[in-house]
């Protein structure tokens, strides 16, 4: 998993990627690429900590077809 923190209701939380979910389609990529990239396996990684949480980071997390992108607490 990659991981990254950000804060919500003063609990540290992470974007995490779970690699065995990600196909590389890079929709996170193209909705919020200043904190996703794929990398040359075909995997999304966060690349910056998306604090706070932005508008597009929300939507990358909502939209990936895999079920790839999760928030969880630290």
């Amino acid at each position: 998993m990659t991981q990254t923190s950000y804060f919500r209701e003063g609990k540290e939380m992470k974007v995490t990627i779970y690699p065995d979910r990600c196909k590389g389609c890079g929709l996170c990529e193209g909705i919020a690429p200043s904190v996703f990239r794929v990398d040359d396996y075909n995997q999304a990684q966060v690349v910056i900590q998306p604090d706070p949480l932005t508008p597009d980071v929300q939507e990358a997390i909502a939209r990936c077809p895999m079920d790839a992108i999760a928030l969880l607490a630290k």
